[in-house]
């Protein structure tokens, strides 16, 4: 067992990264699409589930030193040891910073301020996790995860913003 220096639970686990910057998931349901996950085994004995073993992620995020995690029930954004910002899970309100779903629309409130793509992705596995586009020199030192929204706190103290606007969650405007 390691030690951990982050926790975030979503709507399907919990993350964890480790002091040497792995990241971690426990969960005991299947989520498609979302994460990996690996079913609790029953003890034979008891009948009673016995705790899910966790699973270290992968694919993009196998390089990347991991310092913190954020979690909603949707998606999850992890903070590397160099600054930069990795994000998964589901995009519907573009709260993963690399364009807007099928179903988020400028109509609703989404804002599309990072990334740009302009694609329709609607869910990234975390094997597919992307990097979050920052403004030049960048460096991300803190993040958290609204239900269709997301918040990096930047080296220099200021806020960035990006996801679904329409409760005006982002700071972006006043009406």
């Amino acid at each position: 067992r390691g030690r951990y220096t982050s926790l975030a639970c979503s709507g399907n686990g919990l993350y964890a990264v480790t002091s040497s910057g792995a990241l971690l998931h426990w969960s005991s349901v299947a989520v498609p699409d979302a994460a990996p996950t690996r079913a609790c085994s029953t003890a034979a004995a008891s009948g009673t589930p016995a705790p899910p073993s966790p699973v270290r992620l992968g694919g993009a995020l196998a390089a990347v030193s991991a310092t913190a995690v954020a979690a909603s029930e949707s998606h999850v954004l992890v903070t590397a040891k160099d600054g930069a910002l990795f994000a998964f899970g589901a995009n519907e309100r573009g709260q993963l910073g690399i364009g807007i779903g099928s179903e988020g629309s400028q109509e609703g409130g989404t804002s599309d301020s990072v990334g740009g793509s302009g694609g329709c992705v609607e869910k990234l596995a975390a094997e597919e996790a992307a990097r979050v586009a920052l403004p030049a020199g960048a460096r991300v030192v803190g993040a958290a995860c609204g239900h269709g929204h997301s918040v990096a706190v930047l080296d220099d103290g200021s806020a960035f913003a990006w996801g679904d606007d329409r409760h005006l969650q982002l700071g972006l405007r006043d009406d």
